[in-house]
């Protein structure tokens, strides 16, 4: 079922991001590509963790992300 819903959230953001390639310069849609991937990231590190979510990875986690976005920009 978890697979399933991967392929399902993957299927929805590759739609919406092929309708942001009518609007929206491909610059922008990196940036929104790493925007998706920073959840399923989450997910996979609270599913596949044997260790309890601790402070020192929900801040990794957000520090992985604003490093990726400036280095988007």
């Amino acid at each position: 079922i978890v697979f399933v819903l991967f392929a399902l959230y993957g299927m929805f953001a590759s739609f919406i991001g092929l309708e942001f390639l009518k609007y929206h310069d491909v610059a922008q849609i990196r940036i929104s590509d790493f925007i998706i991937s920073i959840p399923i990231s989450a997910f996979g590190l609270y599913y596949f963790s044997k260790n309890p979510i601790s402070t020192e990875k929900i801040l990794g986690l957000i520090a992985v992300a604003i490093g990726g976005y400036f280095f988007m920009r």
